[in-house]
């Protein structure tokens, strides 16, 4: 008879579920951006493959009170019957033992790239061979449960796993086992290679720390030394920022996938050296599987903030006054900082375009003399201008300055002023002498520019022809 009571039962059950929907949510959005990125780089491809088994897995936690055998004692959901007990146990065993390697796989593939400088062109070569044994031996191992009969339900973690049935049956000589007698050796096999995937991801993580804070005191110590900074400096500085960057990826990634998996380890250790027969409803066993249910299936969601957080980070580096719902929405779609400045660039230099064309209109005379004549002629102007006229024409004959009938030119005030007729002579500007910088000669009406002043003209024009292409 299990210990639970019902509202505790409940409690594990809506902890489970909400986890695994936070979890599905997570991954889901790592997909969407990672399958748009997945020939780019190896960083990507592993984080998809690694939420496509926090997918799968999510979903079996969800279903998981459903599929287990009806009747079994205190689980009030249970509906189920073996096979459908045998296949959830197949999913609890394979896709939490590759998401496992793949986490050790990301983690040798920061170590591999801070450490040892590879490119991704060095990873290729043992890309696929990681990829298949990665799938091939959880496989191996779930099939094989499948095969001993070995998928039974748990009595501590409500689930169904490597368990003999009944309970203990092979530890009790008075009792006759019907299912799982020899599955206890797959499932050691299975939790001992739960274990090295474990251990591997974490050496990977603590190398790669050691080498970045073994470079990042180098170069203060190198900065330290040197007068100025150099260009090589700054270029080095710059690589060692971004390895800080991917060691800090590579911790957070470690500490998630240890907070997850941490928890249903200590329900298996404690179901395995404690005899638990109707205490699961005790206050400290109960909070350790209440953690577990949290934890366990909440992997995807915390992947997928430490997955978006150097892109929230580009995001308000580059874009600073948006608004963070903007930033939060723009960074689940996937989209790109860069594009989205280009695309504001090229907005608001069509908006200056529309607002220089509107007052280049505004600003151009009518050339209609008929149009200009009639709006003269609509608002006056045309009588005050011929009335003006006549009054300084009566004022100019009265004064004797022209005889009637003499007719009155109008003089230009840049007629005065000399035209420009060309550049110098080709010897004046290929040899310039001390008179060239002098002042000009004026002929009539004619300049001629000197040798000093024309390469000023020549550099000044093609100054504002590069700035006009910049921009």
């Amino acid at each position: 008879m299990s210990g639970l009571t019902p509202p505790q039962y409940y409690t594990l059950v809506i902890a489970a579920t909400c986890s695994s929907c936070i979890s599905i949510a997570g991954s889901s959005i790592i997909i969407n951006i990672a399958k748009n990125k997945f020939m780019d780089r190896l960083y990507h491809r592993i984080l998809l493959l690694i939420s496509i088994s926090d997918v799968v897995f999510s979903l079996t936690n969800i279903l998981h009170p459903f599929l287990l055998p009806s009747g079994t004692d205190g689980l009030l959901w249970a509906s189920g019957n073996t096979a459908s007990c045998s296949a959830m146990g197949f999913f609890i065993v394979v896709f939490p033992l590759m998401t496992s390697m793949f986490n050790a796989y990301l983690s040798l593939s920061f170590m591999f790239t801070v450490r040892y400088d590879w490119r991704e062109y060095q990873f290729n070569i043992y890309e696929k061979p990681c990829y298949i044994f990665a799938v091939i031996l959880p496989l191996s191992i779930g099939i094989s449960g499948l095969i001993l009969e070995a998928y039974n339900p748990s009595r501590l973690a409500h689930i169904c796993y490597f368990n003999d049935y009944p309970q203990d049956c092979s530890d009790n000589p008075d009792v006759d086992c019907i299912r799982g007698e020899k599955g206890d050796v797959v499932g050691w096999v299975g939790i001992a290679c739960l274990m090295v995937a474990a251990l591997v991801g974490f050496f990977g993580t603590i190398s790669v720390y050691i080498t970045v804070r073994r470079k990042t005191r180098k170069a203060n110590r190198r900065s330290l030394e040197l007068q100025g900074p150099r260009l090589s400096d700054n270029i080095r500085r710059d690589r060692l920022r971004k390895e800080q960057a991917g060691a800090m990826q590579a911790v957070l990634y470690s500490l998630v996938y240890l907070n997850s998996f941490i928890w249903p380890f200590l329900v298996f250790a404690i179901n395995e050296s404690v005899d638990t027969q109707g205490r699961e409803g005790e206050p400290g066993l109960f909070t350790l599987q209440l953690l577990a249910w949290i934890f366990f299936p909440l992997q995807g969601g915390f992947n997928c903030i430490v997955y978006l957080n150097p892109q929230w980070r580009r995001w308000r580096a580059i874009h600073p006054n948006a608004s963070k719902m903007t930033t939060v929405w723009n960074v689940v779609k996937g989209n790109s900082p860069l594009d989205k400045a280009r695309e504001n660039r090229v907005r608001e230099e069509a908006v200056e375009e529309v607002e220089v064309t509107t007052d280049e209109r505004r600003t151009t005379p009518i050339q209609s003399s008929t149009r200009q004549s009639s709006r003269m002629l609509f608002d006056g102007s045309w009588f005050y201008t011929s009335f003006k006229r006549l009054s300084k024409r009566i004022s100019r004959r009265s004064s004797g300055g022209i005889s009637e009938g003499e007719i009155v030119e109008t003089k230009n005030d840049t007629e005065d002023l000399p035209k420009f007729t060309g550049y110098a002579p080709k010897s004046a500007r290929s040899k310039p002498t001390k008179d060239d910088e002098k002042d000009v000669s004026i002929g009539d009406n004619n300049i001629i520019i000197p040798a000093a002043t024309v390469e000023e003209e020549d550099t000044r024009r093609r100054s504002l022809l590069d700035d006009e292409a910049l921009w």
